[in-house]
Order: C-alpha cells, then structure tokens, then sequence
C-alpha cells in the first residue's frame, strides 16, 4: 500500500478525511443504493448524511466541509456517467 507524501486534508480536522477518502467516499455512495429510486425524492444532502451514518462515519457526516466535498465528487461522477452513457448511445 502505497500513502500520499502530502496528503491534502478537507474539514476543521486533519484527520477528518484526505482528498483521496473523499473521492473513493464518492465512487463508493454512487455506487450504493442511496443514487436508485428508493432515495430519489431525498435531498442528495439527507442522502449522503445516510450513506456516510449507515458506513459508521457520523464524524464525516457532521462536518459540512467534507459533505460538500464529496458531494461535489459525486456530481462530478453523475455529470461523467452521463456524458459516457451519451457518447455510447448510437446515433
């Protein structure tokens, strides 16, 4: 396993979460069932605090700045999920 020399911190707490956390967080939520229909009429905010809750991360759930980071992974994942499924489809 190889770590970060400088690993970038997000949140009040450095060792609240690192930029990769973050990221890998986000992959992990777009895949969980927090993106399908049972959620869909939930804020992407509510849906996040439950994912990360349910994954035992209050501590992240609490803190907005690593929310607001990881939401802005996600839809960052969502606008590129979308863009790759547009280009696939024949034309």
């Amino acid at each position: 396993m190889t770590t970060d020399p400088c690993p970038s911190f997000i949140g009040a707490d450095p060792s609240a979460v690192t930029d990769s956390d973050a990221h890998a967080l986000a992959g992990e939520f777009l895949n969980s069932g927090y993106r399908g229909q049972e959620y869909a009429n939930w804020p992407i905010e509510r849906r996040l605090e439950g994912f990360l809750r349910r994954r035992g991360l209050s501590r992240h759930a609490n803190d907005g700045d690593v929310c607001n980071v990881i939401i802005d992974r996600i839809m960052a994942g969502v606008s590129d999920t979308g863009r790759a499924a547009s280009t696939a489809l024949p034309g």
